[in-house]
């Protein structure tokens, strides 16, 4: 009877180790699924680092635009014994 119950229980440990210890692999259809979502994050990444880029250009062109030009005026209009050190 003992013999049976070790018997029955090594069978049973040996099924979950067949069992866990299997790599997962995923279907096709899953796979190509998850190629196309990283497609779609990739999409939306390089959409949004465009945008930033875009946005940074557009600051960077109007501070040497407009903020630059005032900047270089006062510092034409300093008197000339204020530049001497």
């Amino acid at each position: 009877m003992q013999f049976k119950s070790i018997l029955l229980n090594v069978i049973v440990f040996i099924n979950l180790i067949a069992i866990g210890c299997t790599p997962a692999v995923p279907p096709a259809d899953q796979e190509e699924q998850l190629i196309e979502f990283q497609k779609q994050l990739d999409n939306e990444a390089s959409a949004r680092i465009d945008s930033a880029y875009a946005a940074i250009t557009r600051r960077c062109d109007s501070i040497q635009r407009y903020r630059v030009p005032l900047l270089v005026d006062s510092l034409l209009k300093l008197p000339k014994d204020t530049t001497r050190l």
